[in-house]
């Protein structure tokens, strides 16, 4: 069976990116329409980056690696990771929420919502990657014997 052409896999990864971005979008608007208007702290958006961070770090680590040798995997990075994962966790709505703060003369909850957010959202995209490469390439155990035999001969 031949390839599909350039111009196709191009197209095919537009509508993975289209269709996983309408379940990410759609996910975000349910949950952050559940947020009381009454916190002053936007948990909802701060749960859902940090935590988007995390799964993202895992797909990029564990799937990503693999989408190179496997045509699926990379269709499922693309409609999970930059689809589903980058229309769930957003920019946008993480600024839209630091304005509102200010714009409500929170500005101290403005700053240090942003700079957690920043860190958090590292740290745990770190952790992600991590554990990617751990499920991966088996348990922390596994990984170290490995590296120590290849350092052996």
């Amino acid at each position: 069976m031949a390839s599909p052409s350039p111009k196709h896999s191009k197209s095919l990864a537009v509508l993975y990116v289209f269709l996983g971005g309408m379940i990410g979008t759609a996910l975000r608007a349910g949950l952050c329409l559940s947020q009381p208007k009454s916190w002053n702290w936007p948990w909802i958006v701060f749960c859902i980056n940090v935590g988007g961070a995390f799964v993202l770090g895992i797909i990029n680590a564990s799937v990503g690696a693999e989408s190179a040798k496997h045509p699926a995997s990379k269709n499922f990075v693309t409609f999970l990771g930059t689809g589903v994962m980058g229309a769930f966790t957003t920019y946008g709505t993480f600024i839209h929420e630091t304005d509102a703060r200010f714009l409500s003369s929170l500005g101290g909850i403005a700053v240090a919502y942003a700079l957690v957010s920043v860190v958090l959202g590292v740290l745990a995209a770190g952790l992600g990657i991590w554990l990617g490469n751990i499920m991966l390439h088996g348990t922390i155990a596994e990984e170290e014997q490995i590296e120590t035999e290849e350092v052996d001969g």
